[in-house]
C-alpha cells in the first residue's frame, strides 16, 4: 500500500484525481512514487515495481492486461524491466448506481458496450 504525502494528495489539483492518473502523471514526469518518509530503497523500488504491475492489470482494453504467470514474472522480476503501459485516455470513470451497489466504467468500456450492443441489434 502506498502511503502518499498527505499535502501531496490534499492538493487541490489532485484531490479528486483518478489514483491510476496520478501515478501516470508521477512516471511521465519522471517523479518518485513517494512511500513513507522512513522507507529505504528497497520499500521504494517495490513500492514502484507494484505500481507498474497494478498499472499493467487494469488496462481498459483486456487484450493488454497480462496475464496471472505473467504479473507474477513481473513482480519476481527486475524492475529495470518493466516498462510504464500505454496511458488510458483520460477521462473520468462513470459511476452507475444499479441494485444497492455500484458499477464503474469509463468511457472507453461504455464505448465498447455501445459498439457490442449496436452489433447486436444489426444482426
Amino acid at each position: 500500500m502506498l502511503d502518499l504525502k498527505r499535502h501531496e494528495v490534499a492538493n487541490e489539483e489532485n484531490s479528486s484525481q483518478y489514483f491510476p492518473y496520478y501515478i501516470y502523471d508521477k512516471f511521465n514526469k519522471g517523479k518518485e512514487i513517494v512511500v513513507d518518509e522512513e522507507a529505504n530503497d528497497d520499500e521504494k523500488k517495490m513500492a514502484k515495481k507494484l505500481s507498474l504491475v497494478a498499472l499493467w492489470c487494469i488496462q481498459t482494453n483486456p487484450i493488454q492486461r497480462p496475464s496471472m504467470s505473467k504479473v507474477l514474472e513481473m513482480l519476481k522480476g527486475e524492475i529495470e524491466l518493466l516498462e510504464v503501459p500505454h496511458q488510458p485516455l483520460q477521462s473520468p470513470p462513470i459511476v452507475y448506481q444499479m441494485m444497492g451497489s455500484s458499477m464503474t466504467f469509463s468511457s472507453d468500456s461504455m464505448a465498447l458496450l455501445d459498439n457490442s450492443a449496436n452489433n447486436t441489434i444489426s444482426n
